[in-house]
């Protein structure tokens, strides 16, 4: 027999590979992937069904030529996680006449024709879109943030009327332990004012403070 033809009968005889098996040896033991494990903590900055007050620091801003810091108290319940009302929002203000008005009034006896408020009461509702958490890796402290938009109709007593207004903001709240909160708003307060020039007065009003979570 022929040197080809025994090589060719040597082929036929052996045995087929299956593709799908393991050929060859390994020293390293085959471990299958574990399923990836994803772990969701519950929210601990809830809402629903609380009542929330604050105490704020207040600062208007109207550039008529009065200084209006102001404190205020607010109380706002929430229906859910993302609805809330504000039950009432209060503002006393402290307004004084800045510099500049303060030398016209000396050398001339004369007065801005803005009125100087004294009182803002106010209720509306409040609109969480967004919240989250950070870590604060140095202190090894976890906050979480709230933020919502809020809208609210009232009134502003001034040294000389009751005048209607509004304002529009968003507002942030900062979880302090287990009850408590840092809260921070800036909206634009605005409304109707009897003046020389113009019958609107507004301006943007910033607030700083902190609250319970009751």
């Amino acid at each position: 027999m022929s040197a080809p033809l025994i090589f060719l009968l040597g082929l036929a005889n052996v045995p087929a590979v299956d593709p799908g098996g393991l050929t060859g040896t390994s020293s390293v033991a085959f471990t299958a992937p574990s399923p990836a494990v994803v772990r969701v903590e519950p929210r601990s900055f809830d809402k629903q069904g609380r009542i929330f007050t604050r105490a704020l620091f207040a600062w208007w801003s109207r550039a008529d030529l009065r200084l209006d810091p102001g404190v205020t108290g607010e109380a706002s319940y929430y229906f859910s996680e993302r609805f809330g009302l504000d039950l009432l929002s209060v503002t006393g203000f402290f307004s004084s006449l800045d510099s500049t008005a303060a030398d016209l009034r000396r050398s001339t006896g004369r007065l801005p024709d803005s009125q100087a408020p004294i009182l803002r009461l106010m209720t509306g509702a409040r609109y969480a879109f967004a919240y989250g958490k950070f870590l604060i890796e140095g202190l090894d402290l976890v906050v979480h943030a709230d933020l919502g938009a809020v809208a609210r109709i009232g009134v502003i007593i001034t040294d000389a009327s009751v005048n209607p207004s509004a304002d529009l903001g968003l507002g942030l709240q900062l979880r302090l332990g287990e009850h408590g909160l840092v809260a921070a708003e800036a909206s634009w307060l605005g409304g109707y004012e009897k003046r020389t020039t113009t019958s609107f007065a507004g301006g943007l009003m910033l607030s700083l403070g902190v609250g319970l979570r009751i």
